[in-house]
Order: structure tokens, then sequence, then C-alpha cells
């Protein structure tokens, strides 16, 4: 015969013990409800999408909060997808349940788990900014729009499906890192990814390159192990993209790096920026080329617009088209241009334009290589051996695309002191 529920009026001892006695009732009944074949299905979906299974075990977890298995599981999900600063607060919603609920601690499997993701500290740690869905992750925030690119997009989304490393070759100011950093916030956002974006224009040598990228992650180097492999295990076997920046003046160091992450992370791409390839197994290069002649003027309308409210689009459409021509379709040149609309209409910028470097002017932030055009081909041709630098100056006589028997017209040996790729 079940005992009478006793008044809520008073809230006192008898209240209390009748609140335990019910709530331990529907605990074991939850124990014996044959729920071991579907935890053990929600298993298998935990250990092949974790990422999907998230939503399913949230419900579950909240019309059955006495049944520990759901919340184990719900932390193994949420851990394998990076958020381990979510997974701890499931344990914390667990433990509240059964402590205030039933008067009991979480059993063994609960505790063991929330201890193994406490001591998960050599795993990139959670970051400020995070990428969409609250994931982690490093990418900087969207200041401007990407104006041009979205074939560019397509084909990056669709070359990172099926391959662990994909480059974007292309001079200087052609908008690589913008477009990367474009297609991390896609990923991030359409596959529920972690981001990671690594920097390495400041670096000297190619002996840095695990040390900046361990930096960006959070990394720390473990007791009897590299700083390369320590990144490996870090990064692990979660869905992740690694997108390395600028690697063209550590050629050796990034393509190191690169490969031990692709050989050793099977669900982690790669999305590296750099002037020429890696050359590493499994490497899909995509060459980022000029703007198109309306997305170049659609770019130098909406900076102008930003340097000078009181620009008119309407009033310069034929010089901005010319302008944007003679200057190649160079995004960073076009940029600079319309920088300086505060005190040169377009049709002034056109009529300096056979001295780029006039035309463009610089600006004042920004990386250093990308304040001016003189600086973005300066950097360029420092990267450049002495008979690549002796090369280029003389083909500097052509001012535009030229064949490959014109090179030899120009130079006494082409070939003379170059390594066996770069005179192929």
């Amino acid at each position: 015969m079940t005992s009478a529920r006793p008044s809520r009026s008073g809230r006192g001892s008898r209240w209390r013990a009748w609140t335990l006695r019910a709530s331990r009732r529907r605990w074991t009944a939850s124990r014996s409800s044959g729920s071991g074949a579907v935890e053990a299905d929600l298993q298998r979906r935990v250990d092949s999408d974790p990422h999907s299974s998230i939503a399913a075990l949230t419900e579950l977890v909240g019309r059955h909060p006495f049944r520990e298995g759901l919340w184990a599981l719900l932390m193994t999900a949420l851990a394998r997808t990076g958020r381990r600063g979510d997974a701890l607060t499931a344990y914390r919603q667990a433990r509240r349940h059964l402590v205030e609920e039933l008067g009991i601690e979480p059993g063994p499997r609960l505790r063991e788990l929330e201890s193994l993701i406490l001591r998960e500290d050599e795993r990139p740690q959670e970051s400020a900014a995070s990428a969409p869905g609250g994931l982690e992750g490093n990418l900087p925030r969207r200041l401007s729009p990407l104006i041009g690119r979205d074939d560019a997009l397509r084909g990056i989304d669709d070359l990172i499906s099926r391959s662990a490393v994909v480059t974007l070759v292309g001079p200087g100011g052609i908008g690589k890192t913008r477009l990367a950093l474009a297609a991390g916030r896609r990923v991030a956002a359409d596959r529920g990814w972690q981001a990671w974006f690594v920097e390495l224009a400041e670096i000297a040598s190619s002996g840095d390159v695990p040390r900046a990228v361990a930096d960006a992650l959070g990394v720390a180097q473990r007791a009897g192990r590299s700083l390369t492999e320590s990144i490996v295990t870090a990064l692990g076997s979660r869905p992740a993209l690694l997108l390395v920046d600028n690697c063209e003046h550590v050629l050796d160091g990034a393509a190191r790096l690169v490969q031990a992450v692709a050989r050793g992370c099977a669900h982690v791409r790669v999305l590296a920026t750099s002037r020429e390839r890696l050359d590493v197994d499994g490497e899909q290069v995509l060459v980022v080329g000029p703007l198109d002649p309306a997305a170049g003027a659609e770019l130098f309308h909406v900076r102008a617009l930003a340097a000078d409210r009181a620009y008119e689009r309407d009033a310069y459409r034929d010089d901005v088209a010319e302008l944007c021509r003679r200057l190649d379709g160079v995004p960073l040149a076009i940029e600079l241009a319309a920088a300086r609309v505060r005190s040169h209409h377009p049709a002034e910028l056109l009529a300096r334009v056979h001295d780029h470097f006039r035309a463009t002017g610089i600006r004042r932030t920004g990386a250093p290589r990308h304040r001016s055009l003189r600086a973005a081909i300066q950097w360029s041709y420092d990267l450049l051996t002495p008979p690549e630098q002796a090369l280029l100056e003389c083909l500097s006589v052509f001012n535009g695309p030229f064949p490959l028997d014109a090179v030899a017209a120009v130079a006494d040996d082409p070939t003379r002191g170059l390594d066996e790729s770069t005179a192929f």
C-alpha cells in the first residue's frame, strides 16, 4: 500500500524524505527498464559520429536525468567534438540531479570520465575565440566581406572533403589568407569542426614551425616526445581543420609539420597558404588568381566607400574598371588604391597607375608585408636565391605573360645557379 503524500506546507523532514523515496523509485525503475540495448546503440552512434549524436543525447538526459549511462555518452560525445567545457558542465548537471534528488554521488563511470576530461591538458586548450557552434578554435573574427571568391570557396570545400592537405598558392597580395580564413569559417560552421589558425610570417626559420603551431593550439611538449609528436597526439582523431598561413619562407619546416599531421591524424585536414606548394604526399594545390573585372570593381567600391562616405560609385564606374584592370585584379593593390579616394579621385589614380607604387600608397595596419605593394613584392624578392633574383631582373622587361622561349632571348643562361625544380 502506497503511503499518502505529505503536505508541502511545512517542507519539513517528512516532505524531504517522501521526495527522496519517490526519486529513488524512479531511479530504480530507470535502471531496470531494459536500457542496455538502447545505450549500446547510442554508443555506436557516438563512436561513428559524435557531433550528430549530441542533440539526441541532450534530449534523453532531460527525460531520464538519473540514467548515468546516458550522461556518460553525452559527456563522451561533447569531449570528442572538442567541447570539453560543455562535457564538464554535463557532469555537474548529472551530479546535481543525483545528489539533490537521490542523495547519492555519481558512480565510478561518471567520476572516471570527469577525471579523464580534466587530465587532457595536452589537448588544445579552450580559446576565447570560438568557431560557430561553440567549438574550440582561434579563427580571427571577420571584419570585412570576401568579394569575388565564391567559386574558390566551393573548390576548397570539395578538396578538403577528399584530401588531407590543401595548399592555396599565388603571388603576394592575391588574397590567399583571407580566402583561407573564409574557408575555415565555413568548415567550422557547416561541419562542426575545430578550426585552428597558425601564422608563420613572423618566424625566422623552419625549426620554429612546431613551436608556432604548438603556441596557437595551446599544446605543451610531453616528456619523451618531440614537439611535433605532441601536436599530433593533441590533435588526435577529432575532426579539425589546421590552417597554416604563409609557409613560403619556411617551406621545409612547414612541410615536415604538415606531413606529420596528415599521417598521424586521420580526421584532421590541413589548409596551407604559400607562394609555392609544400610538395608533401597527398597535397592538392589550388592556385588563387586575380579577381575578375566585376569583382575587382566591386572590391574597389566597397573599400572606397569605407574610406570616404561621400564617395559616389556611379560617378567613377569606367575609371574604376580601367584602374582595376591596370592593377591586374590583385586585391591588395585594389584595396590600397581605394583607400586613397579621400585625397585622389579614381581618375587621378588612373593617371598615376603607370607607377603602381604611387597609385596604391601605403596603410598603417596589417602585416608589414601587406602594408604596401612595394612591401609585398619585396617579401617575394627576398625569398629568391641570388641566381633567381638575377633571372627575375632579366624578366622585368616583360610587362605581361611571356612564353618560355622568350626567357632565353633575354637571359644568357636562364638555368644557371637554379635548383632542378626551379630550372624545370
